[in-house]
């Protein structure tokens, strides 16, 4: 996963980061910006270059073109976690697992700290939906090129409970911040 990400970045970024420069400076010139906003969406930028890095750029090329698809729910991880590929499968199983939970949770944290209007459970939950969908629906054409990727249920139903739990973990972050802010005025006005 790591070498696939260093192969494909460079180009990702190379053309990519010029782009969102531009974008940026001309956003600055027609209206006042916030810097910690453009911090967070330099990171949502970044973020999502490298989600298109580890899902969507071809990891290797395959001789057989035949999509290859899994539609349902839970036999990929019920095969794998019953190891019935092999000894090699128990690896991949939790390679697949803490992979694609851990891939969108970002996305569940990023996103209500961007925009308010996606501070809801439910908007996250159908944007992780969204966009994992979308990952797999590539995958799946890319398939017919040659590349290696498999499109799979499983991937988005644990993309999407990744980011549901970044959204928890947002909410929980709101929530020690605004305690800690209270805590502190308080102990300032008290002075």
């Amino acid at each position: 996963m790591i070498k696939q990400f260093l192969s494909s970045a460079p180009f990702l970024f190379g053309i990519a980061v010029p782009i969102w420069v531009v974008i940026r400076i001309y956003v600055r010139r027609s209206r006042p910006v916030s810097w910690r906003r453009e911090v967070w969406l330099a990171v949502f930028f970044t973020y999502m270059l490298m989600v298109a890095a580890l899902t969507v750029m071809p990891e290797r090329w395959a001789t057989n073109r035949e999509p290859r698809l899994n539609l349902v729910p839970f036999a990929g991880i019920r095969e794998q976690m019953t190891g019935t590929g092999g000894p090699e499968s128990t690896i991949f199983f939790l390679q697949n697992l803490i992979g694609n939970l851990g891939l969108l949770l970002p996305l569940g944290v990023i996103l209500p700290v961007l925009w308010e209007r996606r501070r809801s459970f439910l908007s996250v939950v159908l944007i992780a939906a969204s966009v994992s969908v979308a990952i797999e629906t590539i995958q799946f054409f890319l398939r017919f090129i040659g590349t290696s990727r498999m499109s799979d249920i499983d991937d988005v139903l644990l993309n999407t409970i990744g980011g549901a739990a970044g959204y928890f973990l947002f909410k929980a972050g709101k929530r020690f911040w605004s305690a800690s802010y209270e805590s502190k005025t308080v102990a300032i006005d008290q002075i």
